[in-house]
């Protein structure tokens, strides 16, 4: 005896229809995508001691004032950081930070200190495999030439650095994490590596 269509389509159609609807419900609005292969989604991290001979003269870096680029002489020293990845420099992020006063609290960059006669500035920039510091004066209320960098000693600092994926940072940003505060940063990512 031979069977129509219409008898069979039920016992495959239902059947089928049933699957795609328990495949579409079981994904959530917002999800992310599935880790790539090599994909690393937990946070790295550095810490490299710069000494006045590691500073090389001279440097550039252009820095945003009121939505406009200024830029500055420089002085600067190259931190190795082989986990900043093309990855990260498209879809990541990483914040430096440094130890101005050898109280062992770390403060994220740029970072300014005002003094009488000027200010002193450290800043930071990255590429695929490297984070470059700045170390530069700019003037104030009450300047007048602002110091040679050619012939200024910088101190010795401590520099630490976090390189974030993409993903992870995302997450830090939707738990409300400030990138900021280097204590609170490393806790979240040992807590959520």
């Amino acid at each position: 005896m031979k069977h129509s269509p219409r008898a069979w389509l039920p016992g495959i159609l239902l059947p089928a229809m049933m699957l795609i609807f328990f495949a579409l419900s079981a994904c959530k609005k917002g999800d992310e995508s599935p880790q790539q292969p090599g994909q690393n989604t937990n946070m790295n991290a550095g810490t490299i001691n710069v000494t006045n001979n590691n500073w090389t003269y001279p440097g550039n870096y252009s820095g945003k004032h009121s939505g406009s680029s200024i830029f500055h002489s420089t002085k600067y020293t190259d931190i190795p950081a082989p986990e900043i990845t093309e990855e990260i420099v498209k879809n990541g992020l990483v914040q430096v930070y440094f130890n101005p006063s050898d109280d062992g609290s770390f403060i994220s960059l740029p970072f300014r200190l005002e003094s009488i006669s000027h200010n002193y500035n450290f800043s930071f920039e990255y590429s695929k495999g490297k984070i470059r510091v700045h170390f530069y004066f700019t003037p104030n209320q009450h300047s007048g030439t602002l110091p040679s960098l050619a012939s200024t000693t910088v101190k010795d600092y401590v520099f630490k650095y976090i390189v974030v994926p993409g993903p992870m940072s995302i997450k830090m940003q939707k738990d409300g994490i400030r990138l900021s505060e280097y204590e609170t940063v490393t806790q979240y990512a040992s807590v959520n590596h």
